[in-house]
């Protein structure tokens, strides 16, 4: 299970950082310290699975190509290149049914992955916490895949967030935990707000990309905040607070914006 980072609050500690939220729509390039290692090595753990069966041959074919790119890319030096088909072999192993991808070999193989590309963020996250869901029983077949539909069409088109959001909220109980609903809700409104910035470390803000106007519902600070998020953001508002550089310690502020509809 790999759903442990929580979608809690925004956290300064000497730099903004959205706790277990997505950072942007797109992942970043860069890659962690493991870049070193070779990819090789993850194409020849995937080969065992496909040969064992707990990757289908379909989706294998799929990871193949894509780590084969990444190893291509290793070897020429291309760390944008490496960065980019690793994503895309990641994002295959969180789009994929348990039919295709058995729960060992996406634990095995997304760790890997995540030694390259550290934690999921943007999309990416929203990917993962849908797959673990179905991994942990929170959500049925169908619905992942149908959550997978959205998250795609949201790739080309972030217009599209808004209306899995709605849907999210909307599953019944029998095809999705409700605690994992939450979840997963709160991961795609982060998306569609926008991410919280830091500019010198002490200022956090956030856009209102969705849209609609939002209304404060709720605002929860620790320290000492010289602003306050407004009570109303209009279609293209940016909401920020700020703490001093010598109150950031232990500073959080967290800010519940809701649209006309309630979500």
């Amino acid at each position: 299970m790999r759903f442990t980072r929580t979608v809690a609050a925004v956290a300064l500690a000497g730099a903004i950082s959205a706790v277990g939220a997505p950072a942007a729509l797109a992942a970043p390039a860069a890659l962690a310290a493991q870049a070193a290692t070779p990819v090789a090595d993850t194409l020849t753990s995937l080969n065992g699975y496909v040969a064992t069966g707990q990757v289908s041959k379909s989706t294998g074919r799929d990871l193949q190509a894509a780590l084969s790119k990444a190893a291509a890319a290793q070897g020429a030096g291309d760390t944008a290149g490496m960065a980019a088909a690793l994503r895309d072999a990641r994002e295959t192993l969180f789009a994929a049914d348990l039919s295709q991808v058995s729960i060992g070999a996406d634990n095995a193989l997304t760790a890997q992955l995540d030694g390259w590309l550290g934690a999921p963020t943007g999309l990416d996250r929203a990917f993962e916490v849908n797959r673990s869901m179905l991994e942990n029983g929170d959500i049925t077949a169908s619905t992942a895949r149908r959550v997978v539909t959205g998250l795609t069409a949201a790739q080309a088109d972030p217009a599209q967030l808004p209306v899995l959001a709605a849907y999210v909220a909307a599953l019944p109980d029998a095809k999705a935990d409700t605690a994992a609903k939450v979840a997963l809700h709160t991961v795609l409104t982060t998306l569609q707000l926008g991410s919280p910035q830091s500019t010198s470390g002490v200022t956090v803000r956030v856009s209102n990309n969705t849209g609609q106007v939002l209304t404060r519902v709720s605002e929860d600070k620790t320290g000492s905040w010289t602003a306050e998020f407004p009570a109303v953001l209009n279609v293209g508002d940016v909401a920020a607070a700020g703490v001093s550089s010598s109150n950031v310690n232990g500073a959080n502020a967290q800010a519940t914006y809701a649209a006309p509809d309630g979500t």
